[in-house]
């Protein structure tokens, strides 16, 4: 009987021991899942950090990528603008280079037309100097011939005048002395 209250005394402390290691071990079994859950919440709280950072990150190689295309967008647009810039101004140049050439070359062809011109009025005036002296000379060549020719010319009108006035029955002549007479004659 002895034996069998060791027995039963030591089943009973194991059962107790088995009791207490199972307690211990459901405690443990506890504070690890505990510790998991907590561990596990961590971590998911360090993912969210992480995923937040990325997030961030991704955010800010975004904006600093818009900010790039942006500037190289207005660079290039600055580029373009110059370079319509630069092709104006040349164009301009080339427009005011060209209309300053022909207006040399305008000035150039009225000279020479001028010097035409002028060449021309003197070859002109030479030879109207020429013609001139030539009438002069000839003028007075012929001046006492014409002299000669009018007077001959007014003698021959004063003739006929006075076979005009001779041929008339109408007509009257008397001399300067005539006097009452011719007075009188004339009004009968």
């Amino acid at each position: 009987q002895r034996m069998q209250q060791k027995h039963a005394m030591l089943s009973l402390i194991q059962e107790e021991e088995i009791k207490t290691l199972n307690q211990t071990h459901e405690e443990q079994k506890k504070e690890l899942i505990e510790d998991g859950v907590y561990e596990i919440m961590m971590e998911k709280y360090r993912l969210m950090q992480l995923q937040s950072e990325g997030d961030r990150q991704l955010e800010k190689i975004a904006t600093q990528m818009k900010i790039d295309v942006e500037l190289v967008g207005v660079e290039s647009g600055l580029t373009v603008q110059r370079i319509q810039d630069e092709t104006k101004l040349e164009t301009e140049k080339l427009r005011e280079q060209s209309v300053a050439d022909s207006n040399v070359e305008v000035a150039k062809a009225k000279a020479e037309v001028d010097v035409i011109y002028a060449d021309g009025h003197l070859e002109s005036a030479k030879n109207i100097a020429k013609a001139e002296k030539v009438a002069f000379e000839a003028e007075g060549i012929s001046a006492p011939l014409n002299r000669k020719q009018n007077d001959h010319i007014t003698f021959i009108h004063k003739l006929r005048a006075q076979q005009a006035l001779a041929e008339n029955d109408k007509v009257v002549i008397t001399g300067t002395g005539g006097g009452n007479l011719a007075n009188a004659l004339l009004q009968a």
